[in-house]
């Protein structure tokens, strides 16, 4: 009976520390997350607006200078004016890859721009992207005269939720089933 007893009350006092502690952190990272360099797009949910610059992004507590060029990429804010649409390599991912939280020249696809100078490097990553919006959104960007001699697809853990929970691939477009 002690023992029952006490996973019973651990079990509850976990549940109880984890939604008040969980509650507090949403409110204070999650709600506090600033999007509104982000808009819809009726292919695949969600995409960067085009020739954005901010100075004040903010991820949770973290704040950041965020730029978009022409094609809607993220990328330093020097190169907004960038319309290229031929690339040696276009790198899509999602939140990790586009650096949420970082300013640009801190990210991975920053950092390696600047080691590559002589590549002309597309970071096609935007944060909650998952396998069938990376899929639609290249398939999209060919379709409209983008050129890419390689395309590189970073695979994230949360894809497998993403995929199996909120997104769903209908009519060549990916819709959010939530």
């Amino acid at each position: 009976k002690k023992i029952i007893s006490i996973i019973t009350i651990t079990f509850c006092l976990f549940i109880i520390f984890d939604f008040l502690i969980g509650k507090k952190l949403y409110k204070k990272f999650i709600k506090k997350t600033d999007w509104h360099y982000v808009e819809m797009n009726k292919l695949y949910t969600h995409d960067f607006k085009k020739k954005f610059k901010t100075n004040h992004a903010e991820y949770g507590s973290k704040r950041f200078k965020f730029c978009s060029d022409h094609n809607g990429f993220r990328t330093f804010c020097n190169n907004m004016k960038n319309k290229n649409k031929v690339y040696d390599i276009g790198i899509i991912g999602d939140s990790f890859i586009e650096g949420i939280g970082l300013n640009y020249d801190e990210t991975f696809v920053g950092q390696l721009s600047k080691k590559l100078p002589n590549l002309k490097i597309a970071n096609l990553a935007v944060q909650s992207y998952s396998t069938s919006i990376y899929h639609i959104k290249v398939k999209n960007l060919i379709s409209k005269g983008y050129k890419f001699k390689e395309i590189i697809v970073f695979i994230d853990i949360s894809d497998i939720q993403d995929e199996a929970i909120y997104y769903q691939t209908k009519q060549g477009k990916v819709i959010k089933t939530y």
